[in-house]
């Protein structure tokens, strides 16, 4: 779905359906049922392309396209060998077509089969002389010759690599030095390089590096996850060249060939014990490379870019781009997902309980999708074994044991009389454990239901009277029916003391 968002991004530059079916490997028929799709249910491309992946994927998921593309894939993938095999005696696109048709069965008939050949040996002839526009595109590349540092404490060399970005046309050149060819490395410098310009060309042109493209590909490259989440996130289309096609980035080739001169040789003599010094080092050799005129014209990188390009730039997104990461996770029974790497539980709603959810996650949030639809958000927290629970996802009896408090007793108990809060509140006091209080006084304030609210305001009179306040007392009294005593004949009588010898009166003690 990463590569509908590109066709959606490519055409709504205006680019051909041809062009965009070269450079996204998909094949010119699918690429017009998803147009066809787009019309026919009114979308509007500027809307799509801000719809996250998933819910991109939900709008376009038809089981029978998906089955066109992997039948149309397998076939171009037998090209090669096929072009290879009709320079041997005797065998032509016939004979090649039967033996594609006992392996494959449901595979194209030979009108459609010498179509598609046609189309991809055509394509692999052509050559192209691309006219750079403003604005265009942006081609990166890491240098191939390291820089170093030195340790601090052991003096070793440690290499360190150059990511170089150039714009087509003004030639507006960007470097940055980084520890690695790495995803986090090559992402966040191609950020910077976008941040450096002000603004957003239409496409970027990576090289194949592993942290780019997944799948190195004359007619199909794959694009790495990360590095089209980045392009999605900032509008711009990924158009790796081919592999071992050097021509295909031959500005920023060029290029890092003139850094060496202007950047390397300079800092040669100098010695760096960390990347941010180097980083910092470089900014005025990087300035001047982009100030100083070029050979047989009279601007320089800087001016024309500001006169010709930079208001060509689409502007940058309010926010710096995060790194996604994708999972399948089932909920629990508790209504909530385990991010293992924080040993982080997060919440959903508790309907969508042992379902297999999709989970993307940043250094910042946690989203949760099922079926194409946003079912939860949340700050990321990275502490571990903790809960993150919204409210809002708990069933109602979860809800009312959580809103539990003695704020919340208290007001039940004023609401019924100032007897049963008084009652309550003398319960909250006593030195015992904050929940055992809770169940007590719970227990007590059920009898409003259970026996009428009447029952429940004796009862604890008759506690208050006797100064007995637990849980107990008020079931027995209750459970007995003493509220309903009258309280002249709970009174003790005072009986006369028996005669008795050994007993002295009052006249004893004057």
């Amino acid at each position: 779905m990463s590569s509908l968002k590109q066709i959606l991004l490519l055409r709504s530059l205006g680019t051909g359906k041809k062009t965009i079916a070269k450079q996204t490997g998909v094949s010119k028929n699918t690429i017009n049922e998803y147009l066809d799709q787009i019309t026919s249910k009114g979308y509007v491309l500027h809307d799509l392309i801000q719809l996250e992946e998933p819910v991109l994927e939900a709008l376009f998921a038809d089981d029978q396209g998906n089955e066109e593309i992997a039948r149309y894939n397998s076939l171009k993938e037998l090209f090669p060998h096929f072009s290879e095999e009709l320079r041997r005696v005797g065998v032509n696109r016939m004979v090649l077509w039967q033996e594609y048709k006992t392996k494959y069965a449901a595979g194209y008939s030979y009108s459609q089969f010498c179509y598609h050949y046609q189309q991809w040996s055509a394509a692999s002839k052509t050559s192209l002389h691309i006219e750079q526009k403003p604005g265009d595109k942006v081609y990166v590349d890491f240098a191939g010759k390291k820089f170093h540092i030195v340790d601090r404490h052991t003096g070793e060399l440690i290499e360190v690599e150059m990511l170089v970005s150039t714009l087509g046309f003004s030639g507006l050149t960007y470097i940055e030095f980084c520890p690695s060819q790495k995803k986090e490395d090559f992402l966040y410098c191609v950020e910077n390089t976008l941040h450096y310009f002000g603004g957003v060309p239409l496409a970027c042109v990576p090289d194949n590096l592993k942290s780019g493209v997944t799948r190195a590909s004359r007619y199909e490259p794959g694009i790495a996850r990360d590095l089209e989440d980045l392009a999605n996130h900032y509008g711009i289309a990924i158009v790796p060249t081919r592999s071992r096609k050097p021509q295909d980035k031959a500005w920023v080739e060029k290029m890092v060939n003139i850094i060496y001169s202007r950047v390397y040789a300079p800092l040669r003599n100098e010695v760096f014990h960390d990347i941010a010094s180097l980083n910092q080092a470089r900014l005025p050799l990087l300035e001047k490379h982009n100030s100083m005129q070029m050979q047989d014209r009279d601007d320089s990188r800087r001016s024309l870019f500001e006169r010709e390009e930079q208001h060509l730039l689409r502007p940058l997104p309010k926010d710096r781009f995060e790194i996604k990461y994708h999972l399948k996770l089932t909920v629990g029974t508790n209504y909530h997902v385990y991010l293992k790497r924080d040993k982080h539980y997060y919440s959903v709603p508790y309907r969508f309980c042992r379902k297999r959810c999709k989970v993307i996650y940043t250094a910042k949030h946690v989203s949760i999708y099922l079926d194409g639809e946003q079912i939860a958000f949340h700050l990321r927290d990275q502490t571990s074994n903790r809960y993150t629970t919204n409210p809002d996802h708990m069933p109602e009896n979860h809800k009312y044991v959580l809103g539990l408090s003695p704020e919340n007793l208290l007001q039940r108990g004023e609401q019924i009389a100032p007897e049963v809060k008084q009652y309550i509140q003398v319960i909250l006091n006593k030195p015992m454990y904050i929940e055992q209080a809770f169940r007590s006084c719970e227990g007590i304030l059920s009898f409003g239901r259970k026996a009428g609210k009447e029952r429940l305001i004796t009862a604890c009179q008759r506690g208050i009277m006797f100064n007995v306040y637990t849980y107990t007392f008020i079931s027995n009294t209750i459970k007995n029916h003493l509220d309903q005593v009258e309280p002249e004949l709970e009174q003790p009588t005072q009986l006369p003391l028996p005669f008795h010898e050994n007993i002295r009166g009052a006249q004893d003690y004057k």
